[in-house]
C-alpha cells in the first residue's frame, strides 16, 4: 500500500466535522448541525435576492413586456 492510501484510510482525529463544531462554537453532532442548516434555509423568506424572488421578478418583467410589445410571448400565432 503506498503512503498516500495508507493515510486516506487512517481515520482522522481532526477531521472536517470536528473543525466545523469547533468552528460553530457548539458541542453538537454533525446530524443536529445539518438538520439546523436545513431549517434555517427552509425558513428564509423568498426576498428580492432569493431564487424564489429572482424568478418572480423575471416573470413580471416578461409580463411587462408582453404588455408593452404586441406579439411578445404569443408563439405560434
Amino acid at each position: 500500500m503506498d503512503p498516500q492510501t495508507e493515510r486516506d484510510s487512517q481515520p482522522s482525529q481532526d477531521g472536517p466535522l470536528d473543525q466545523v463544531e469547533w468552528q460553530a462554537g457548539v458541542d453538537r453532532s454533525p446530524e443536529e448541525l445539518l438538520g439546523n442548516t436545513a431549517d434555517q434555509v427552509r425558513d428564509t423568506p423568498s426576498g428580492p435576492g432569493s431564487r424564489e424572488g429572482q424568478a418572480a421578478d423575471e416573470v413580471a418583467r416578461g409580463a411587462e413586456r408582453a404588455a408593452e410589445e404586441p406579439g411578445f410571448g404569443r408563439e405560434g400565432q
